[in-house]
């Protein structure tokens, strides 16, 4: 009978809550559930040399993953480096996975070449899961654009990352996505059978993220809200350009405008100044509170709220995107305003009547109406929430699909 390991090979930085929630949780929840992941930890370059950084970074990544099982370095993406990679990190498996026949690779690493190499250097059978989490030559070309890179450097690097993006998708074995919009994305750009693909949006646990109506009255209370207040809320930076701060104040304050009852909750961790970031936009001044809190204590905000809102720019890079803030929203059962193009959760907004569609960031007359009547279901959207957007409700399927390698 053979034996399967399951590796967990990452470069992902420590960054507090998303590579708690994203990364250690699940590996926590696989192993709880008979797939035990060991986990691989790479540094890029020059980053391996830096020993007191990389020994603060593996400390915190320690502190939700106590056994770190490799610590090696990673080559960039060119010349001959993704053959040393892939010799590099055959070595490795030969001496941590040695007596198993069969070794499954999970990863959001674009990590192709090296899978393609690896696979004729081993003795084992490889089986490359790749964990697309976004359209990485999208997201690149977003966020350069607006940095204003050179329009001939931008392209040679977008030619690159497509490359090795394409490397990664066509040599996965299986490919793990977070939206339908991404899968259709990859499928055509690459060519890729959609056979291959199996969706599991960015999920949520339901027992940090939940709806309780006693939750929500001494919350309201705690923050000075009384029964008549429709309170709105913003979770996201206050200055950079990603969270469209300019339109989502604009469209606040179109709501302020026209409901006098409207109160307005913003979860941030950047400084507040109210007469600089409120000097065009009126209506909202003296009806804003803001808060830093830390992620357990997010679910009790939410509950507070009357609505939660989520724009982004209609963009590719957010087209195919999966944030899990929507899922805690509707675990929370809390009411979604969300922009067109969000991955597949503009059209399941509607769809399930989980919230409102926003057009073009603007407040329509027919939409003030609505949100001041405001005849949702926290109960049956928190209930819509449990069934499908979180981790535990699609955990069975997720651990079927390892186990079919066992």
């Amino acid at each position: 009978m053979s034996r399967t390991s399951f590796i967990y090979l990452n470069t992902k930085h420590y960054d507090g809550t998303v590579f708690v929630t994203q990364i250690a949780d699940w590996l926590r929840l696989y192993s709880e559930n008979g797939i035990t992941f060991m986990y691989f930890h790479q540094f890029y370059g020059k980053e391996f040399f830096r020993t007191d950084w990389k020994k603060s970074h593996l400390e915190k990544i320690r502190t939700v993953i106590p056994q770190i099982e490799n610590v090696s370095i990673t080559l960039p993406e060119k010349f001959f480096f993704p053959r040393v990679n892939a010799y590099l990190l055959n070595r490795i498996i030969n001496t941590k996975c040695k007596g198993s026949d069969r070794v499954v690779i999970f990863s959001r690493m674009l990590y192709g070449k090296e899978i393609k190499i690896l696979k004729r250097l081993s003795s084992k059978e490889i089986v490359f899961i790749y964990d697309a989490r976004g359209a990485s030559k999208a997201e690149h070309e977003y966020d350069l654009t607006k940095k204003g890179m050179n329009k001939v450097q931008l392209q040679k690097l977008l030619n690159h990352i497509s490359e090795v993006e394409r490397d990664a998708v066509v040599n996965a074995d299986r490919i793990f996505c977070v939206s339908n919009v991404l899968m259709k994305y990859l499928s055509q750009e690459y060519g890729v059978n959609e056979d291959k693909f199996f969706i599991y949006p960015c999920l949520s646990d339901s027992n940090k993220f939940y709806y309780s109506q006693t939750l929500r009255e001494n919350m309201r209370e705690k923050l000075g809200y009384n029964s008549n207040a429709h309170v709105y809320l913003y979770s996201g930076g206050l200055k950079n350009k990603y969270h469209l701060v300019g339109e989502t104040l604009e469209f606040l304050n179109n709501v302020a405008k026209n409901d006098k009852e409207a109160r307005f909750l913003f979860l941030s961790k950047d400084e507040y100044d109210e007469n600089e970031l409120l000097k065009d936009y009126s209506y909202l001044k003296g009806k804003i509170t803001v808060r830093c809190v830390p992620n357990e204590e997010v679910v009790n905000y939410l509950n507070a709220a009357d609505f939660g809102l989520l724009f982004r720019d209609n963009v590719i890079m957010n087209n195919v995107a999966s944030p899990s803030k929507f899922a805690e929203y509707i675990l929370c059962g809390l009411p979604t305003i969300i922009s067109e193009g969000v991955g597949d959760y503009s059209e399941l907004c509607v769809k399930e009547n989980l919230g409102i569609k926003i057009k073009d960031f603007k407040l329509t007359e027919a939409d003030a109406n609505r949100l001041i009547e405001n005849d949702f279901s926290r109960e049956k959207i928190a209930f819509f929430g449990s069934q499908n957007l979180s981790k535990q409700s699609r955990l069975p399927q997720i651990l079927m699909e390892f186990k079919r390698y066992q």
